[in-house]
């Protein structure tokens, strides 16, 4: 085994993930909760790929101190493995459910106590007289808790990303089969040492994945931007089966210069996640302007359209009955037609049905 080569990787990590977290750290856009837990799970990997590099460095030299030394470096480094996948969860998980809290720290509790155990009767590891390590009897023991960790991180991913794109998805779960084979290979092949780099190598990674997504999703709502709109109207272009919703929110300006655009932001949120939910599997929702929103249908009838709308329209009423802010969506929308020459045709009439819908709205607040 070329020891040079991980031990260069190793310094690549470390420095790649400096750099990360430097990153993260000035970046407000991110979720602030999603960034605290991203910056942890970094600094936990760069510590466990140091503590690697010790390992190494310890089982080449010789005398009593050194093997007290080595053996301590393994009751921590087992300690933490399935700790990044543990942190990792709750950039995910809000963690507001304090029985679920507790339940999920205590298979790490466990890992803990049999790790500082194995110090003494190498049950995990041990490390000889001649100071060289070699594996327990329950070694599989911290990497099946981490496996574990890791399979409910990749079933919360799954969950909370529902809304993303096929290709966001799939690039995301590409990521995590990264660390997942690499796990695997180091199980059957002892000297290879790659699980922890391969781990830093998906931390950047998913940070680049994160920072891609701000460009397409909106801060406020969650929802794609209009950014992300125009790459898709153009993947629609000429698709005879679209259909396009559009939606002004009514008297935002008036709410921002009255109750401040705190309340005004609150206002877009509920409004976009009123329009998500009345459109889940419908169509994608996209924040497009200020106040405006627009739902992307493909393969729709007119019915499934108009019981969205009526889903909204009950959803705006139910809001609108606990807040001292009304909510009011003006809405409208339009197939593709013979006669339209491509979706950007469709666009334009559901924004003239829209504003039709908006003069009524008015004539009937007067």
């Amino acid at each position: 085994m070329n020891l040079n080569f991980f031990q260069g990787s190793d310094i690549i990590s470390i420095i790649s993930l400096c750099y990360v977290m430097i990153l993260a750290k000035q970046n407000t856009v991110i979720c602030e909760n999603k960034n605290k837990f991203y910056i942890i799970s970094c600094i936990l990997t760069i510590l466990i790929v140091i503590l690697e590099v010790l390992d190494r460095y310890t089982e080449s030299l010789n005398g009593t101190y050194i093997i007290y030394m080595h053996i301590l470096i393994n009751i921590l480094g087992f300690s933490l493995i399935p700790t990044v996948p543990f942190i990792l969860i709750f950039s995910y998980y809000n963690g507001d459910n304090k029985l679920y809290n507790s339940i999920l720290v205590f298979p790490l509790i466990i890992n803990f106590v049999i790790c500082i155990v194995s110090g003494f009767n190498g049950c995990v590891f041990l490390i000889g007289m001649n100071n060289q390590y070699s594996r327990g009897p329950l070694f599989i023991v911290p990497v099946i808790i981490g496996m574990l960790y890791f399979i409910l991180l990749i079933l919360i991913i799954k969950k909370e990303t529902i809304d993303y794109g096929k290709d966001e998805r799939i690039l995301l779960y590409s990521i995590l089969l990264i660390v997942a084979c690499s796990c695997v290979a180091q199980i059957f092949l002892k000297n290879l040492y790659i699980v922890w780099s391969s781990v830093s190598f998906a931390l950047v990674l998913n940070y680049i994945f994160l920072r891609d997504l701000q460009i397409k999703y909106d801060p406020i709502t969650g929802i794609k931007n209009r950014f992300a709109y125009e790459i898709d109207l153009k993947k629609y272009k000429n698709n005879e089966n679209v259909a396009v919703v559009m939606f002004d929110l009514n008297n935002l300006k008036l709410i921002n210069d009255k109750k401040g655009h705190c309340k005004g932001d609150k206002v877009i949120n509920a409004s976009a996640r009123i329009i998500k939910d009345s459109f889940k599997g419908v169509g994608v929702p996209y924040r497009i302007g200020g106040d405006e929103f627009c739902v992307i249908c493909i393969n729709v009838s007119k019915n499934l359209i108009d019981e969205s709308l009526s889903q909204l329209t009950n959803g705006l009423e139910e809001v609108n009955k606990s807040s001292d802010i009304k909510i009011g969506l003006a809405f409208g929308y339009s197939f593709f037609k013979d006669s339209y020459e491509n979706i950007y045709d469709v666009v334009e009439n559901a924004d003239i049905a829209m504003y039709k819908h908006k003069a009524i709205l008015k004539k009937e607040v007067i």
